[in-house]
């Protein structure tokens, strides 16, 4: 018996549905890993990109976390430091796009991974 993990890249720009699409998937009962959210948490539980983030980027660190406003305004402004901080971050979520991918390889299953940048 052949078992396949089927993975459906759901992707797009601004506006063009993604969250409507992963949304009603989610309805359906099936797996949605959202890749924001991954960045998010990159930013907010990750010690490893929150530490990153601070040794170059120190003025964001308030309180010991990320002013992510303040971050937002710096990576809008230069594109140097946006390329950093997706070094920062990018690794964190491929990591854990592939732990999904791992942890589903012996089930049979669609796992949607709903990635703007895909």
């Amino acid at each position: 018996m052949i078992i396949l993990a089927y993975i459906i890249g759901i992707t797009g720009g601004i506006a063009t549905g993604k969250t409507t699409v992963s949304n009603y998937l989610k309805e359906k009962g099936f797996l949605v890993i959202d890749s924001d959210q991954l960045s998010y948490d990159a930013l907010t539980i990750d010690d490893i990109c929150i530490n990153q983030v601070f040794k170059y980027f120190p003025e964001v660190k308030n309180n010991n976390q990320i002013d992510r406003s303040k971050l937002g305004e710096i990576i809008f402004n230069d594109k140097e430091r946006k390329e950093k901080l997706n070094q920062i971050v990018h690794p964190y979520v491929i990591t854990r796009l592939k732990q999904v991918r791992e942890a589903y390889k012996d089930k049979e299953t669609i796992i949607f991974f709903d990635i703007p940048l895909l």
